[in-house]
């Protein structure tokens, strides 16, 4: 699993408690919530069964991302971050996101010294997720 592209945790709190936790610790790391995607409400519109709740929160810390596009307008792909707030078929709720490799990001864009960057994001990130569950 530690190869896995996916940070997971799991909440002891409800599916509301969980998304307002993520949405408060995310403003403690200078984060805001850009959109908020709720995809059952997408599903349920449309006519398409879906019965979890599953909501994508798009985060962006507008001074990391000013610095990072300063750099290189490319790291744009990368924006924002996105924490998705799911519940597991088993009724399990849930916390996820993208890990990102700060040696992956060296790599992409060599001589930018972006990794130490990316670091950080991902620490931050993944504290959001740890203190939120």
């Amino acid at each position: 699993m530690e190869n896995s592209p996916f940070y997971i945790k799991k909440s002891s709190k409800s599916f509301e408690e969980t998304l307002n936790s993520v949405k408060q610790y995310a403003l403690q790391f200078g984060f805001k919530v850009v959109a908020e995607h709720n995809m059952k409400n997408t599903f349920d519109c449309n006519n398409l069964p879906w019965d979890k709740h599953y909501t994508i929160l798009s985060i962006c810390n507008p001074h990391k991302s000013h610095h990072a596009l300063s750099i290189d307008y490319k790291l744009g792909c990368f924006m924002p971050k996105n924490i998705i707030v799911f519940e597991d078929d088993l009724g399990q709720v849930n916390i996820m996101l993208m890990k990102g490799d700060p040696n992956k990001m060296n790599e992409l864009f060599p001589g930018k010294n972006i990794g130490e960057l990316s670091a950080t994001v991902m620490k931050e990130l993944t504290e959001i997720v740890d203190k939120s569950v």
